[in-house]
């Protein structure tokens, strides 16, 4: 690991001198020293430590120098990297360059010319240890926000992380996406505990790309599930970032069985549910211990939409809300499904398979079978299950993976031997006991 570094520059080599002498008596070989003539060599210097990975951590500059002054050498060096600390060496005369370098490259000190070795090096130690403490916290802040997404800390946290409070909460709509993968129980039960998260952390790491890349980010990662949370100023392109993120996740997911394949390991199918609606974010727990999460009736559509994709054997399933928005766009690749009375809802919607791939990719005889379905789907909601039967089998012969269209086949055979009810509108109700 390369060491951090301290640059001195002053236009006088003895001064150079006494400076590098003093503080490697001090502080011996903990760090590296660099000694710049000027401000032009000092950020050329800098340039090439940076190019080669090594830190700057502090910078010793005499104010009168030929060419760039030493005030306006650390504000030019403050606007590219604020991190280092630093230190004006000046005179009586030049007092009005410390003040411009304190508010305008937050200078740590200014020490008068000659200094005292003493005042020198206490200087000098106390902005280490402000640089140390700063990286800290900025290290805790780091991890903090592996916990805590950002995007919840804006909403949560509006005067830094010490002003979170429990109960802490916004309003606001957002397009939500719900992903769990498919029999995860049993193919765990295959595993060592650290196999099972070793595949999980792996899965997660690929699906978060898809994710982040979509302007969305994960709420929480909830045992082999995942919540994430979409925001965009219109809610259209809202919509549309989360339904593509959907399909790249899919995508992704292909790519990872392929590699799991090749390490001799089973495959695994994941859902995924898309909805669009008003979510509450905020705190939760106790005083002692509380966790940032999106709540309300959103989320829980949403995880049921998730959950109806083993039903209709689709990778991804998207309400009314999320796709009215979207229903013009040429390269989303829909279809409806059903009209359902979603568990334990009193509320009616219509849902639709997003098919995982972009428009132009989908195989032309699906394309077919689709348009075909969808003139099943038209007649079956008049009741008129002989033309409806002919087009789901003529959509089921064309693409035989199908479980949607043979489950409408299923259903008009039912009705036509059992008619539904004069109120009867096309209405799915799931059983939510």
């Amino acid at each position: 690991m390369n060491k951090e570094v301290i640059i001195c520059v002053d236009d006088e080599q003895g001064i150079l001198n006494s400076l590098g002498n003093q503080l490697q008596n001090r502080f011996r070989d903990q760090y590296d020293y660099e000694f710049a003539e000027s401000a032009e060599e000092a950020l050329e210097l800098i340039a090439e430590l940076e190019a080669e990975d090594m830190q700057v951590i502090m910078i010793i500059t005499d104010q009168i120098m030929p060419g760039l002054k030493g005030d306006q050498f650390l504000v030019s060096i403050h606007q590219k990297n604020p991190k280092p600390i630093k230190v004006l060496l000046t005179g009586y005369s030049s007092l009005d360059s410390a003040v411009n370098a304190i508010n305008n490259a937050d200078l740590f000190s200014y020490l008068l010319k000659p200094w005292n070795e003493h005042d020198l090096l206490l200087t000098v130690s106390r902005g280490l240890e402000r640089y140390h403490l700063q990286r800290t916290l900025e290290k805790q802040v780091e991890t903090f926000r592996k916990f805590v997404p950002q995007q919840f800390l804006n909403r949560i946290a509006h005067e830094g992380i010490e002003s979170i409070k429990l109960g802490s909460v916004t309003r606001e709509r957002r397009t939500l996406v719900f992903s769990d993968i498919r029999g995860f129980t049993r193919f765990a039960e295959n595993f060592a505990p650290a196999e099972v998260l070793q595949f999980l952390n792996q899965y997660f790491a690929l699906m978060h790309v898809c994710i982040e890349k979509h302007g969305g980010f994960v709420d929480k990662f909830l045992g082999d599930a995942i919540m994430a949370l979409f925001e965009h100023e219109d809610p259209k392109q809202e919509a549309k970032l989360a339904i593509q993120a959907a399909i790249a996740m899919q995508k992704s997911l292909v790519e990872f069985n392929i590699e799991q394949e090749k390490k001799g390991l089973s495959a695994v199918a994941a859902g995924i549910g898309i909805h669009s609606g008003r979510i509450v974010i905020g705190t939760v727990g106790s005083e002692s211990r509380m966790d940032s999460t999106a709540i309300g009736d959103t989320v829980n559509v949403t995880s049921r939409l998730e959950n109806l994709t083993k039903f209709y054997g689709c990778d991804i399933i998207v309400s009314e809300d999320s796709l009215a928005l979207l229903k013009e766009d040429q390269d989303i690749f829909w279809r409806e499904l059903d009209i359902i009375n979603i568990m334990g809802k009193e509320q009616v919607t219509t849902i639709y398979q997003i098919f995982s791939s972009q428009a132009r990719e989908i195989q032309p005889h699906v394309h077919e079978a689709v348009e075909i379905f969808h003139r099943g789907l038209h007649h079956y909601r008049r009741q008129e299950w002989e033309q409806s039967l002919h087009h789901f089998q003529h959509s089921l012969s064309l693409y035989p993976e199908d479980r949607v269209s043979q489950l409408y086949l299923d259903r008009c055979h039912h009705f036509r031997d059992n008619p539904p009810h004069d109120r009867w509108q096309g209405i799915h109700i799931f059983d939510h006991k």
